[in-house]
């Protein structure tokens, strides 16, 4: 029970942050303004490369799975990277 406990808190957690993220932009006009007209799809490609370097971590390396302060460090990266996708697809198709 613990554990779904857990796994449903960090759920939450992402979701949380990925809501904020999109709120943040969608009633900020400079930001969105920079996500459509500006540069922010440079930010793409690194957050990209990141979010797959976060994926093979996960998945390849024992050590950073199991390691209590590591994992959770590169599952909020991860979430990070994830959010401001869906960050720029809200804005877009919002504007």
């Amino acid at each position: 029970m613990g554990f779904i406990r857990k796994v449903y808190v960090i759920i939450m957690a992402q979701m949380a942050v990925t809501a904020s993220m999109i709120i943040t932009f969608m009633y900020t006009p400079s930001l969105q303004y920079w996500i459509v007209f500006g540069n922010g799809w440079y930010l793409g490609i690194p957050c990209c490369l990141i979010m797959i370097t976060c994926q093979i971590a996960i998945y390849c390396c024992k050590d950073v799975r199991r390691r209590v302060p590591h994992n959770y460090i590169i599952l909020f990266v991860f979430t990070l990277c994830m959010s401001y996708f869906a960050t720029q697809i809200a804005v877009i198709e919002g504007y």
